[in-house]
């Protein structure tokens, strides 16, 4: 404990990503604070409003978790419309204030602006009661929902082959660009992935959300979290049994996550009449239905993902030079591409 407080104080004086070498090794895994990703201290901070109806119109809610809430606004002045995501301050996420959540990922959403793969940022606002993210609002929804909605011919389209061809592309871009950074973002699920446009094979202007449970880590295997705040359907056997985890952690998801575009089922999830155990189960034995994925173009990818073994895992970088994954998009490339503004849909 006093090894964190002291990296704290560290961090807060220097504000660089930049760190040396010996402050990283001193803890092996580090909260993020909005200090860590800025040299402007202007830029980090919160501006305070009296509430979001101050400015903002609510259109609709978006989307709910156990700690969040998404809506739709339109700023009155402008017209311009946002996905807001508001989270109560005395919330607690496991053994983590809301106020550590909410400071990291508008840390990690500073971080990635300009980056395509990535949900953009707009604002951070504050009322008394609760942190207001405000984000670029994506008309197509998330990957959940697109996918979702497709029929069982529909999976089974060429069409459909290719788009998740750009889907593997964009999210292995946005994961090498993140843990080039040394971030992992440990929360990767279909529900966190969100769609610029509506669902189609031509276009998948995907990008990641949902960075408050990233970890910044150091070069080598990383302690074990004490709690499990993200979704177990998705997460590494590793950090299910709260063992040391790294950067892989994100490519088991990934894995996970390519499955259930491809078939339309998630790989270990339970039904609604069996115990979340069973989920914990599957995951640590690896046993999802292969069958799904016999002779797709993305089975030998899925398997490499899936493996319980992280340091047989692909990198992300490794992972995008699969054949399976279509040569990224422009924007995808280069960090710097185009704004990624968007116009309606938000994650949790």
């Amino acid at each position: 404990a006093h090894v964190i407080k002291s990296f704290i104080v560290f961090v807060k004086k220097n504000y660089s990503l930049n760190m040396p070498q010996t402050a990283c090794k001193e803890t092996r895994i580090l909260d993020i604070t909005g200090d860590l990703s800025l040299s402007d201290d202007k830029e980090n901070t919160f501006e305070t409003i009296s509430s979001l109806s101050e400015s903002y119109d609510v259109l609709k809610e978006l989307g709910r978790g156990r700690f969040a809430k998404v809506v739709h606004i339109r700023h009155r002045a402008t017209g311009e419309e946002s996905a807001a995501k508001l989270q109560r301050w005395r919330r607690m996420c496991g053994e983590r204030s809301m106020k550590t959540l909410v400071d990291t990922e508008a840390a990690v959403l500073r971080l990635v602006r300009g980056h395509r793969g990535f949900v953009q940022l707009r604002a951070c606002l504050a009322t008394p009661q609760e942190s207001i993210i405000l984000m670029e609002a994506c008309c197509g929804g998330s990957l959940q929902d697109a996918v979702g909605l497709l029929s069982e011919s529909e999976l089974t389209q060429p069409s459909h082959l290719a788009f998740c061809r750009l889907a593997a592309a964009r999210l292995f871009a946005a994961l090498a660009y993140l843990h080039q950074r040394r971030l992992c973002h440990l929360d990767v699920k279909p529900c966190n992935l969100l769609l610029r446009s509506p669902y189609s094979a031509s276009c998948c202007d995907l990008c990641l959300c949902d960075f408050g449970l990233a970890k910044r880590l150091d070069g080598g295997p990383q302690e074990a979290n004490r709690t499990l705040d993200g979704t177990p359907d998705y997460a590494a056997p590793e950090v299910l049994a709260y063992e040391p985890f790294s950067f892989a952690a994100d490519l088991w998801s990934s894995g996970a996550v390519l499955f259930f575009a491809a078939t339309g089922v998630s790989p270990f999830a339970a039904s609604v009449s069996e115990p979340k155990q069973v989920v914990y189960s599957r995951v640590a034995t690896v046993a999802c239905d292969w069958s799904l994925l016999a002779s797709h173009p993305a089975e030998s990818l899925v398997r490499r993902l899936l493996n319980k073994s992280p340091s047989l895992r692909p990198t992300a970088e490794e992972a995008a030079g699969h054949e399976f994954a279509a040569p990224p998009t422009a924007a995808a490339e280069d960090p710097a591409a185009a704004s990624a503004e968007g116009g309606g849909g938000g994650g949790v």
